[in-house]
């Protein structure tokens, strides 16, 4: 199990959650 790896994904998963977030809040208003 390679830390870095897992961090990585880890990082994509959060980016890519706040951006389909942003994409909701903004839908709403």
């Amino acid at each position: 199990m390679d830390v870095k790896n897992v961090m990585d994904g880890m990082a994509k998963t959060h980016i890519i959650r706040y951006f389909f977030i942003v994409d909701l809040i903004e839908n709403i208003w």
